[in-house]
């Protein structure tokens, strides 16, 4: 071995040393552009950003229909019968339209049922049983199909609200 480093030439060495350049580190990374991974994150962000706007906007929307089948479910619950259930099913149906359409408030008779019918896409409400829910509740003795009245104003709250 000591044979080896004393065959370098001591000039040779000096030259090699002389054309060296110093340690040139790289530069630093910057901010921009982004890392795949941060785009990812940002995406992720704003897609849930997004769903919480769109869910909030589904929850201020459905409030009203939501309320309403709440209150149906109240008087199905209930033991209402005869009159007092078409009084408070036709309150009900009045109050749902009035909160959706306060021009609803005005119709009375016939107008009504066409209007009911028409947002609740049914025909109903000018058949025989549909006039006995908007009109003949004021009679003295009612025969209800209690059953039939519920079915068609949930119907109606789905549809309409």
């Amino acid at each position: 071995m000591a044979n080896q480093t004393a065959q370098i030439d001591p000039q040779a060495l000096q030259q090699a040393l002389a054309e060296l350049h110093d340690i040139q580190l790289p530069t630093e990374p910057g901010l921009w552009p982004l890392a795949p991974g941060w785009w990812v994150l940002l995406a992720v962000v704003a897609a849930l950003i997004f769903s919480v706007f769109l869910f909030r906007y589904w929850w201020r929307r459905t409030a009203l229909k939501r309320a309403a089948i709440a209150e149906w479910q109240t008087v199905a619950d209930s033991e209402l019968a005869g009159q007092a259930l078409l009084t408070a099913l036709a309150q009900l149906l009045k109050r749902a339209a009035i909160s959706r359409d306060p021009h609803a408030a005005a119709l009375t008779d016939q107008h009504w049922a066409d209007y009911l019918n028409q947002q609740g896409q049914t025909n109903f409400f000018t058949t025989q049983a549909g006039q006995q829910l908007l009109a003949e509740r004021f009679g003295k003795v009612v025969d209800v199909d209690a059953e039939q009245q519920l079915k068609a104003v949930h119907d109606w709250l789905k549809v309409a609200l």
